[in-house]
């Protein structure tokens, strides 16, 4: 998404304009060139001064590729904290207050923006995080084995921003169980995978970490889940429980929170209740193919 600004800031001299093109991006990267040919077209506008900028999450801005070294990248949550601030002006009207308040719980929902403070909550999960994120670390490699024995060995490549366990983990797996029959080519460019990773991209989301497991499309425009005839079987796979999200790839995914593992009370029976989790979104995905 393109957004256009002009203005003419003060002390500089009357009449004096600037222009600001402002890439949004969310759950996409950066489309090959797309950056260095605005600073290119940026140039044929009327202006005296001229600027790209990026606006994108902060913990994606890390990856984003292709960003010119000269290109201002601005957080998203820097974004939200001036919407914030100004949201609590004592001169706003009620309609602009209503209308930014509103914008204030999208941005939350989306996880592109900053608690406003440490809160006890905060403070007990920061306590337990070292804790939490070693039981993490050894219940997905646990179930990792449990998927490969009952799915099939997961593919060369597994990791995400740590290539091992633990957080922002995710492995890709075959289309069908080891030993089964060959997939069905209507999948097109598509892998099974599973994973843990934050959950801005879901339907409704809740700022925090999850696991996912179902189908990644390589390639959107070869995506099943686009082509017409394919409606019904999107709509079923819904029925589901699986959410048709763009997290980087559009993807269809079923999502399982922590907290819902806690019902087994062994490590053991965690993992059986994780990785059973998995291989059964697998199945079921494997068991109805897209049509065409």
């Amino acid at each position: 998404m393109d957004l256009e600004l002009r203005f003419s800031p003060r002390p500089f001299q009357p009449g004096e304009t600037f222009l600001f093109w402002v890439e949004v991006k969310h759950g996409a990267n950066v489309h090959g060139t797309q950056l260095t040919d605005y600073e290119t077209d940026i140039r044929l506008a009327h202006a005296n001064h001229r600027l790209v900028i990026v606006l994108a999450p902060r913990q994606d801005a890390g990856e984003l590729v292709g960003v010119p070294d000269t290109m201002p990248v601005v957080d998203w949550q820097a974004v939200a904290e001036v919407v914030r601030r100004w949201s609590k002006r004592a001169d706003l009207g009620e309609v602009d207050r209503f209308l930014l308040t509103d914008y204030l719980a999208y941005l939350g929902e989306e996880g592109l923006m900053d608690e406003e403070l440490l809160t006890a909550e905060h403070a007990f999960a920061l306590r337990a995080q070292p804790a939490a994120e070693g039981a993490v670390t050894k219940l997905i490699e646990l179930a990792d084995a449990y998927v490969a024995e009952r799915w099939g060995p997961r593919g060369k490549v597994k990791g995400g921003q740590r290539p091992a366990y633990g957080l922002d983990y995710w492995a890709h797996y075959d289309l069908t169980p080891e030993g089964g029959a060959a997939a069905s080519d209507t999948w097109r460019s598509t892998t099974f995978e599973w994973g843990l990773s934050t959950d801005p991209c879901r339907e409704q989301p809740r700022n925090a970490w999850v696991f996912f497991a179902g189908a990644t499309f390589y390639a959107a425009k070869d995506s099943p889940a686009v082509v017409a005839e394919n409606a019904d079987w999107l709509a079923a796979r819904r029925k589901d429980d699986f959410e048709y999200v763009n997290a980087w790839y559009w993807r269809l995914l079923r999502y399982r929170y922590p907290e819902e593992l806690l019902a087994a009370t062994t490590l053991d029976d965690q993992v059986a209740l994780l990785g059973g989790w998995v291989v059964d979104s697998f199945r079921r995905l494997s068991a109805a193919p897209p049509p065409r």
